[in-house]
């Protein structure tokens, strides 16, 4: 083969040229003899074709991943916000009626849902207020949405701070 003897060693002997009779031409392929598995076109042809399709269902499980998870954030965003503009539009009408509301604030939570801030002026301005977020929003979210509310006349008492509430 090639000009050379069997007997003969080569250089490449680790390669050996397989020649297959065709129709028309002589094909050759390339075996190499460590690996087991064959170098010619139609074999890397079907190499490259699996790679590609390796690729692109990477790149689709990628993008499918990619896509949830922002809607997924995007979702639990607006389902807070939601949340938000139903309480304010609770709570706003019945703030309005009474003056003594008159500083108090309606502000968006991160997290979801509406949380007041401002002073009232007395302690019993706070309890009216207390009865009636908690009347509208329910007992364990009214009283979180009363954290920023303080009363003026109790000049030490600020947000954060535990008290009679």
């Amino acid at each position: 083969m090639l000009g050379l003897k069997d007997s003969e060693p080569s250089v490449a002997h680790s390669v050996k040229v397989v020649i297959e009779p065709c129709a028309r031409l002589p094909r050759t392929r390339l075996a190499t003899e460590r690996q087991g598995y064959l170098v010619g076109s139609r074999a890397m042809s079907r190499r490259i074709v699996l790679v590609s399709l390796a690729v692109g269902v990477l790149v689709a499980t990628a993008s499918l991943t990619l896509g949830y998870v922002v809607g997924v954030i995007a979702g639990e965003r607006g389902a807070y916000h939601r949340q938000f503009t139903e309480e304010r539009d609770a709570l706003a009408p019945k703030l309005v009626t009474d003056p003594a509301f008159a500083a108090v604030v309606i502000e968006e939570y991160s997290n979801g849902g509406a949380y007041l801030t401002g002073e009232v002026e007395t302690e019993a301005d706070f309890l009216h207020l207390s009865a009636l977020v908690r009347s509208t929003l329910g007992e364990s979210r009214g009283q979180r949405a009363l954290y920023g509310v303080w009363v003026r006349d109790r000049s030490t008492n600020r947000p954060g701070e535990s008290d009679t509430r």
